[in-house]
């Protein structure tokens, strides 16, 4: 009897010795692009980690319309073009050429984060001396964001809605040869004749070219206006932590990821509501051809 009672005390010393080591993190999220299909992809995961007692501080186009326990919005909405609620087509993207989308979604990148930094919130967040633990940003169109890295001397983690952009894969190592994988905007299938492995390789090294000459310049001169003293903008970007992408090999096929990438398809499906009960009965098409009606 006695010897239970030390173990119970002795387990009952242990859990609180762990209880007190259990510290939440406090998470600053920035989500610069207004597109809403984006962030919904995205809104899950904060969400989550709020719930999981996290201190959640979210910087989005689209606050949360109920508050929320340990999630606080910073609210970007007005700061850009108002076009992202307006939905993309799969007839849209059809139309257009691959040869175009880098330089307009880089258009559409350096303008967004112009109008982010001028905007109020923002103004105080980089004047602010907060302190956090974690940056979770989107990895789309730009990387002007990344410059919290700097400022609050934390390790970041990169979310995609969709597959990884052609420019993505360098910054954590991960395999992209067009011999054999297409890229996003590649409109080869993914067995490839010799022609269009050809066709794949070029235009990957045009869209990579493209986000290097636009895209990185833009954003390593809106990171050095805005964040004194911040190391070049590769560095930041190749001290990414982790990229969790919003992409399953079940139906984009299968393709080799370093440790470093993990795919989280479906992340953003929520668990079904329970259908109301319905009280009158529903008759069979078997049952009305018995009666004639």
């Amino acid at each position: 009897m006695q010897m239970n009672s030390k173990w119970q005390l002795h387990t009952f010393l242990l859990l609180f010795i762990v209880i007190l080591n259990l510290e939440a993190a406090r998470i600053l999220g920035i989500f610069g692009h207004n597109g809403k299909s984006h962030f919904d992809a995205f809104k899950p995961l904060m969400v989550a980690l709020s719930k999981r007692g996290h201190d959640v501080v979210v910087a989005s186009h689209f606050p949360q319309k109920i508050s929320l326990t340990n999630y606080t919005d910073i609210s970007l909405e007005g700061s850009a073009e108002n076009n992202g609620t307006k939905a993309v087509t799969l007839e849209i993207i059809d139309k257009l050429s691959q040869w175009i989308i880098s330089p307009m979604l880089t258009s559409f990148g350096q303008k967004n984060c112009e109008a982010v930094f001028q905007y109020p919130p923002i103004q105080m967040l980089l004047k602010s001396d907060e302190k956090f633990d974690l940056l979770i940003s989107e990895l789309f169109n730009t990387d002007c964001y990344l410059g919290f890295v700097h400022k609050f001397k934390v390790p970041h983690i990169s979310l995609s809605s969709h597959v990884l952009m052609p420019w993505a894969n360098g910054r954590v190592g991960n395999p992209d040869n067009p011999g054999y994988i297409p890229h996003l905007f590649s409109l080869e299938p993914h067995k490839m004749n010799l022609l269009q492995r050809i066709m794949n390789t070029v235009s990957l090294l045009y869209h990579k070219l493209v986000y290097s000459l636009l895209a990185s310049r833009w954003n390593q001169a809106i990171i050095s206006e805005w964040f004194a003293g911040s190391p070049a903008l590769d560095d930041i970007r190749r001290n990414t932590s982790l990229i969790l992408v919003n992409s399953h090999f079940s139906v984009n096929g299968a393709r080799p990821l370093v440790p470093g990438v993990v795919e989280v398809g479906g992340l953003h499906i929520r668990q079904p509501k329970k259908l109301p009960e319905v009280r009158r009965r529903v008759r069979l098409p078997r049952e009305q051809s018995l009666d004639g009606t």
